[in-house]
């Protein structure tokens, strides 16, 4: 494999998982959807001060259409407060990228959907919709949609979003791709110099074509350091190797989902770190057309690096033309934690790391609550009341109105099976 390395540069390190405070709104005024102009949110833009928040939650339009090409971001911060996601697009049409971000602070986007970006490049290819070139791209209650970045003669990265950090909280990243015809490609959604944080977030379809006899990596997302993930669910992302995420100093994957996402080889999650943890999450339906692990892939650096699984269910991950289960594949480090259900793994697991090696009896990957998808334990599943609350917060992946444990009882996986009815008209 060819290993990928982002240039290095200043960022504003944002691992906090609080949602921010909306700074007070500032002038000057977004009053049209005009692609340039007075009133305009490229003329806006323009005027702002560092520090600024646009307003664009007053615009009696849907969409703002960019004709002339990017929106410059020269500020170290700027937010962009928008209505709603599903009330204004930013679209770049195919045209080109959505917003370049030079500064090395935040830019920070809310209740906005940024579409339809493309950028294009003979040499290395940086950011199909969002690019922050050395700062972080912060993401609140937006989805970025159908996004492409490619790169004729050199890697592609961050088909969605490319940044020093991105944070994504409540957002959605989908149908975006990073395409190399002739190196490698990364981070088919969102690719991170640094660290990627998704909390109650979706990552789905999102892909990565590379160049032949190169790899594409991460179509989920790449980071190049740590990334957290709590509350969120990745899905359907592919990849040549490493379907829905991967990372190089360590990850937290909390209450989340990882669900048929496919690759050629290497699996879906895939981490090279000194540490993994994955608690009370659910890593299922991911398949590898060849090679081991399909649903879990470690690589540690040292002696002491570590995996730990705690409550977790990790099965129906499958290899090959004939489906051979390959949940979990250690290649180098040591496995430790509590009350899991592991299917399959490459060697013994040591005395109650893994307490259930049955069919979890998964439902489908549907709406059950919450803000995004989820496997639901169906009645009579191994992993009702056989699991534990050590890492978890107070609730399931669902949130506020589900808890992690009802009664005496915590199940394994993402979902509480006795709740799963709760909110049903949410």
């Amino acid at each position: 494999m060819h290993a990928v390395r982002l240039a290095a540069a200043p960022l504003a390190l944002c691992l906090s998982l609080a949602l921010h405070p909306v700074a007070s709104i500032a002038a000057p005024p977004v009053v049209n959807c005009a692609d340039d102009g007075p009133g305009s949110l490229r003329d806006a833009v323009a005027q702002a001060n560092g520090g600024d928040t646009l307003d664009l939650t007053t615009l009696q339009c849907s969409t703002i259409t960019l004709t002339s090409g990017e929106i410059d971001i020269l500020q170290h911060d700027l937010t962009l407060q928008g209505p709603g996601p599903g009330a204004l697009t930013i679209s770049a049409g195919g045209a080109s990228r959505v917003l370049k971000h030079g500064g090395s602070g935040q830019l920070s986007l809310r209740g906005l959907t940024i579409a339809d970006g493309r950028y294009e490049s003979g040499f290395v290819a940086r950011g199909g919709c969002i690019r922050s070139e050395g700062g972080t791209a912060y993401l609140f209650d937006t989805v970025v949609d159908n996004c492409t970045v490619i790169s004729s003669d050199d890697n592609a990265g961050g088909g969605g979003i490319s940044a020093g950090d991105v944070v994504l909280v409540a957002s959605t990243v989908s149908g975006s791709r990073a395409i190399s015809t002739a190196s490698d490609a990364y981070g088919g959604g969102v690719a991170a110099v640094s660290h990627v944080t998704a909390k109650y977030s979706t990552i789905r379809a999102n892909a990565l074509e590379n160049g032949p006899g190169y790899t594409g990596v991460g179509a989920g997302f790449f980071a190049q350091d740590y990334a957290i993930v709590v509350g969120s669910t990745l899905e359907g992302n592919d990849a040549s190797c490493t379907s829905a995420m991967r990372s190089y100093s360590g990850a937290l994957v909390n209450d989340s989902t990882i669900s048929g996402n496919h690759s050629e080889r290497c699996a879906a999650l895939s981490e090279f770190g000194d540490a993994l943890t994955i608690a009370n999450s659910t890593i299922a339906f991911n398949h590898v057309d060849s090679g081991d692990g399909a649903g879990v892939y470690f690589n540690g650096h040292a002696l002491a690096s570590t995996v730990t699984f705690e409550s977790s269910i990790i099965a129906d991950n499958t290899s090959g033309a004939a489906s051979t289960p390959a949940d979990v594949h250690i290649e180098f480090g040591f496995l430790e934690g509590h009350d899991n259900l592991v299917m399959s793994l490459n060697g013994p697991p040591p005395p109650g790391v893994v307490t259930v090696t049955a069919d979890p009896r998964l439902g489908p990957l549907q709406w059950n609550g919450g803000r995004t998808r989820t496997h639901a334990l169906l009645a009579g599943s191994p992993a009702i009341g056989t699991g534990n609350a050590t890492l978890a917060r107070p609730y399931d992946q669902r949130g506020v109105g589900y808890p992690r444990t009802t009664g005496p009882a915590t199940d394994i996986g993402a979902l509480q099976f006795d709740t799963i009815f709760k909110g049903a008209f949410e």
